[in-house]
């Protein structure tokens, strides 16, 4: 392992970004909604590959969360067209119809964000201008959309979308966005940290990425799990059952702490170059970059 810079770092999550953007196959091609006949709802799907226990525990965790007056915020972390946001969306607004439920698609394409129309700029409030300028999100008019909803569309490296996100959220999922990832522990990390208390965030794909110990032996799901869970006392975290294939992780924000993943950032060598591989230390690791600092 050798040396990396923050700066060839950030230069990697723009340079596989830019690779994808503008192409809605990176991510879950969320097409076609209940009119297609094999499509199913994202969050549904994550919810599936959990046993009826620990299934029944998310769902009523949700519910409880989304019961108490306020404003609940939602994201699909590599939304495609944004079929599965936009029905968990008005599902629970329909619940709820006391509170106010947003709805954010995260893309590498927000031309494929099948939700209203983007905003023209003349009809931004203050707020939403605010939003589009500061932080790339765009306002996206659903004209059919009920009085306690809103949508917007976010084309933006993940890696770093959430670092400076201006609101807590309730409720995230992704289905395989997380295999794209240079660094998806690092977006899982800064995800977990911008839930709320008694958020979920519910992840797919985020263990195709090997991590290694320090003596380059890889480090298994389980084993991974267990030092999570060890590592952050204020998160819960649970995995799926492997009966459904790929392990879905969820975390579950029971009181604001930091989020300690214990990973670290290098370059590795071989025949055909370099490319980028985590470690799970404990201690600092010379010359990797910690991602529970950057």
């Amino acid at each position: 392992m050798t040396t990396i810079t923050e700066d060839e770092l950030v230069a990697s999550f723009e340079a596989q970004f830019e690779l994808h953007r503008g192409r809605s196959d990176y991510f879950y091609s969320d097409c076609g909604g209940r009119l297609s006949l094999d499509w199913q709802n994202v969050y549904e799907k994550l919810l599936d590959c959990f046993d009826p226990s620990q299934r029944e525990q998310l769902e009523n965790q949700v519910n409880s969360l989304f019961s108490q007056p306020g404003t609940h915020r939602i994201m699909d972390q590599g939304c495609g067209h944004a079929m599965s946001l936009n029905e968990t969306t008005l599902r629970f607004a329909r619940e709820h119809p006391n509170q106010h439920f947003e709805g954010y698609g995260l893309s590498t394409s927000i031309e494929d964000i099948w939700i209203g129309s983007k905003a023209e700029f003349n009809s931004l409030t203050s707020e939403e201008f605010d939003l589009l300028e500061k932080h790339g999100i765009r306002a996206l008019k659903l004209l059919t959309a009920p009085e306690n909803t809103a949508f917007f569309g976010i084309e933006k490296d993940l890696h770093t979308a959430l670092r400076n996100f201006p609101y807590n959220l309730d409720l995230v999922f992704s289905d395989n966005t997380y295999f794209h990832l240079v660094v998806p522990w690092m977006a899982a990390k800064h995800t977990a940290e911008r839930l709320t208390r008694g958020g979920i965030a519910l992840f797919r794909t985020i263990f195709q990425n090997r991590i290694i110990d320090t003596s380059t032996e890889p480090i298994l799901e389980a084993e991974l799990v267990k030092h999570l869970q060890d590592n952050n006392p204020g998160y819960e975290i649970l995995t799926s059952s492997p009966r459904y294939g790929r392990l879905v992780l969820a975390i579950i924000k029971q009181k604001d702490s930091p989020f300690i993943t214990n990973q670290h950032i290098g370059w590795k060598h071989n025949d055909s170059g370099r490319y980028l591989k985590t470690v799970y230390s404990e201690h600092l690791q010379k010359g990797m970059i910690a991602i529970d600092d950057f």
